[in-house]
């Protein structure tokens, strides 16, 4: 209803007093009420802030300060952002991977030059090899 505009905040307390809510809950349980209505009506989630960040429209400053913005607690703020870093940093990674892997395709990149282009991204020398083997049979294709 508050949603809707029939009851104001006040009133949203009020109704969950009706209710037989105890003082403490019925308060919290406006809180909760409105914060996720203005929360469903703005449109803006963590998710939102977490793309922006991911694409680089955001710093992590800013990342942070809007995720607690919307009640997140900053610990957690942080986390979600250093988890959003290493996804980022990942998805860079593979898209390097991506990008040597087509120039080794081209015959662009000896296997010697792929070889150390894989290298400098410090993947494992496990992962290295696979990805030669994987690769080797694509180019003869």
């Amino acid at each position: 209803m508050y949603k809707l505009g029939v009851l104001d905040e006040g009133e949203v307390y009020e109704a969950y007093l009706d209710a037989g809510y105890a003082d403490k809950n019925a308060r919290r349980m406006s809180e909760f009420t409105i914060k996720q209505t203005l929360a469903t009506q703005s449109k803006f989630t963590s998710s939102d802030i977490v793309k922006a960040f991911t694409k680089r429209m955001i710093d992590r400053r800013d990342a942070v300060n809007l995720l607690t913005m919307i009640d997140i607690s900053h610990e957690n703020a942080s986390r979600i952002i250093e988890t959003a870093e290493y996804k980022r940093e990942w998805a860079f990674t593979e898209q390097q991977i991506k990008g040597i892997r087509n120039l080794y395709k081209k015959k662009i990149y000896t296997a010697d030059d792929t070889y150390g282009q894989l290298a400098r991204l410090n993947l494992p020398s496990d992962q290295i090899q696979i990805l030669m083997q994987q690769w080797f049979y694509e180019v003869k294709d």
